[in-house]
């Protein structure tokens, strides 16, 4: 912790759990018409593409609700409730939310996709 006040390590969780969060959450959506519509030749490759994307989740979940400060216990509880449908939807939304007035607050400057990481002072 600096003299802001701000713990970096803890606002670097926070900033890359939440982008992942975002981008596991766009890619779940994206697939949506692929899953309804694909024939079993694709099958394969959207089976991939799950699994890439369940990992996503558990990461990025794990990164978020450490930068928010929670133990590894409720960390996990957080990781397997977010593989639920609509639990995990809402719960990594929450704590997305959550993150982006973290972030503003500590001066990072927060988009659709997340925060992007702060230039080192003096570059």
């Amino acid at each position: 912790m600096d003299a802001s006040g701000f713990d970096h390590a803890q606002l670097e969780r926070l900033r890359t759990g939440q982008r992942l969060v975002i981008l596991a959450i766009i890619i779940s959506f994206a697939m949506i018409p692929f899953n309804v519509t694909a024939d079993s030749s694709a099958a394969p490759l959207l089976i991939f593409v799950s699994l890439a994307n369940l990992v996503l989740i558990v990461i990025g979940m794990w990164r978020l609700s450490r930068g928010h400060g929670y133990g590894a216990l409720v960390s996990v509880i957080f990781c397997v409730l977010s593989l639920v449908p609509l639990i995990g939807l809402i719960l990594m939304i929450g704590l997305s939310i959550s993150a982006t007035g973290k972030l503003q607050k500590a001066g990072y400057k927060v988009g659709l996709l997340g925060a992007k990481a702060k230039a080192p002072a003096g570059a």
